[in-house]
């Protein structure tokens, strides 16, 4: 999963999102946005795709990794963790598992320079 082994353009980890959306929040591919939950947020670029559902989004697993940079050797995270934007507290009621591939989220546009290092464990929404 070393971001050197990634081959084509990217974005390699991108939110995606409906046509539908996309219109209503009036976004394009590549536009940038804000992905806030009850624990945090996260900002990314967008990738709008006709089979994902209306109201619904989603991001690729297994990104959100640090990798030292190639200069400076400084961590550097590559891509989204999304498992940090959920939380065990919202439960299944039967089964008390927690819900760890869904979650309650708000999506808003932002401009590119208005982009914010991630924010996890805080409540934002």
């Amino acid at each position: 999963r070393d971001p050197s082994w990634r081959k084509g353009k990217g974005p390699h980890c991108p939110i995606i999102i409906s046509p539908a959306d996309a219109a209503r929040l009036n976004l394009k591919n590549g536009d940038m946005v804000r992905l806030e939950t009850r624990r945090g947020h996260v900002d990314g670029p967008v990738r709008v795709d006709p089979g994902t559902m209306t109201g619904h989004l989603h991001i690729p697993n297994g990104f959100g990794l640090d990798y030292p940079d190639a200069q400076t050797g400084e961590l550097v995270r590559h891509g989204i963790r999304i498992n940090e934007l959920t939380s065990i507290d919202e439960r299944d009621p039967y089964t008390a598992i927690p819900y760890l591939k869904r979650t309650a989220c708000r999506l808003v546009p932002i401009p590119a320079q208005e982009m914010l290092p991630p924010t996890l464990g805080a409540a934002t929404a």
